[in-house]
């Protein structure tokens, strides 16, 4: 039997498979994005890998039009609010409410 730490580390060393938020939240910050003109390379230059190199534009694409989850979608919000000069949950928020509308007109 696995203790709680255990059983937290193999779920966080899993890649995310649930993809029902995925769009809500990649169309929140691609709209945020493109409405203060910044580019790609705007956000990637906020994100670094474990040995300091910046992450690649087409990472940033991927997640903008909702292709993959990032491997650390904190980070990814983190990097969008400092570009943007907002708070990363504004911006979870933001794309909650959407996808909380979008379940309402299923109904």
């Amino acid at each position: 039997m696995f203790s709680f730490m255990e059983a937290l580390v193999r779920r966080t060393q899993r890649p995310m498979t649930d993809t029902r938020l995925l769009p809500y939240l990649a169309a929140t910050v691609r709209s945020a994005r493109k409405r203060a003109g910044l580019p790609y390379s705007s956000i990637s230059v906020h994100l670094a890998t474990a040995d300091g190199k910046t992450i690649a534009d087409s990472t940033v694409a991927r997640f903008e039009y909702a292709q993959r989850w990032p491997r650390d979608p904190d980070a990814m919000m983190i990097a969008y609010a400092r570009a943007l000069d907002t708070d990363p949950l504004f911006l979870w928020r933001e794309a909650l409410g959407a996808a909380a509308l979008s379940l309402r007109r299923e109904d």
